[in-house]
C-alpha cells in the first residue's frame, strides 16, 4: 500500500474550482466577463509557478462576491464536471493511504468527495470565512495551504512512512516530489497540459485507469 497524494482541481475535476466559483457568484454581474479575465489570468500564472499561490489566491478572492447559496450551486455545478475515469478507479485507489491535497475548497470539496467514499479527513482544502450575518468574509488563514509552498506543509504534517505518488497537473503538485515528500510524481494530463510542469514529472497519465497502469508497474 503506498500513499497517494492527489490533487483536485483539472485531476479529479476537469476544471479549477475557484474560476468556476466565479462563474456562479458573477452571474448578472455588469463587470462578470472583466473579472473573469484577471481571474483565469491569475490562475494560469499560479500553476506555472510565475507567482506563489498565496498571492494567486488573495488576489482571487479580493475579486469574489460569494453568498452560502452560491456554494450550494456549486457542489451541483462541479459534480458533472468530475472526471469519469475517477469514478471508475477511485475505489482501487482508495486501497491505498489517499489524501486529497487542494488549494481549491473543502466547502464544495467535501460534499462532492463523500459520494466517492472519501472522508472529510482524506481532504486538505482551504475554507472560506463567513461573518455571523453570514457574510463573506474571506478564507480561513489558519490553513497551511494558504501560505508558501503549503501542499508540500500539508505533506509533512501528514507524517507519513512507506511509499509516496504525488498525482496532479500544477508546480505545487511537483513541488512535493522535488522536496523530497514523495518518490514520484505522475503529471495528470487528461484535463490541462503545462508543458513547464509535465516535462519535469516521472511519468503522465492520460486518465486515472493510465494511473492505476504506473502503480503497478512501480509495484505499488
Amino acid at each position: 500500500m503506498a500513499n497517494i497524494i492527489l490533487d483536485f482541481d483539472s485531476t479529479i475535476s476537469s476544471v479549477e474550482l475557484l474560476p468556476e466559483i466565479f462563474k456562479v457568484a458573477l452571474q448578472g454581474n455588469k463587470k462578470a466577463d472583466e473579472i473573469q479575465k484577471q481571474i483565469e489570468q491569475i490562475t494560469s500564472e499560479g500553476m506555472s509557478g510565475e507567482i506563489s499561490f498565496p498571492e494567486s489566491l488573495k488576489k482571487r478572492i479580493d475579486l469574489l462576491p460569494l453568498t452560502k447559496d452560491h456554494i450550494k450551486l456549486m457542489v451541483k455545478h462541479i459534480s458533472v464536471h468530475i472526471s469519469p475515469s475517477f469514478k471508475e478507479c477511485v475505489s482501487q485507489l482508495a486501497e491505498h493511504n489517499l489524501h486529497i491535497i487542494s488549494g481549491a475548497f473543502s466547502d464544495v470539496i467535501v460534499p462532492l468527495m463523500a459520494e466517492y467514499g472519501v472522508f472529510p479527513y482524506q481532504i486538505h482544502a482551504n475554507k472560506f470565512t463567513f461573518d455571523d450575518e453570514d457574510k463573506f468574509t474571506g478564507v480561513d488563514v489558519n490553513s497551511l495551504l494558504t501560505q508558501e509552498n503549503g501542499k508540500v506543509k500539508v505533506v509533512k504534517s501528514l507524517n507519513l512512512n512507506g511509499k509516496t505518488v504525488v498525482i496532479g497537473d500544477g508546480f505545487t503538485d511537483l513541488q512535493i516530489k522535488e522536496r523530497g515528500l514523495a518518490e514520484k510524481f505522475i503529471y495528470y494530463a487528461e484535463h490541462v497540459q503545462r508543458e513547464n510542469v509535465m516535462s519535469r514529472a516521472d511519468f503522465v497519465a492520460k486518465d486515472f485507469h493510465n494511473v492505476l497502469q504506473i502503480m503497478q508497474q512501480l509495484d505499488l
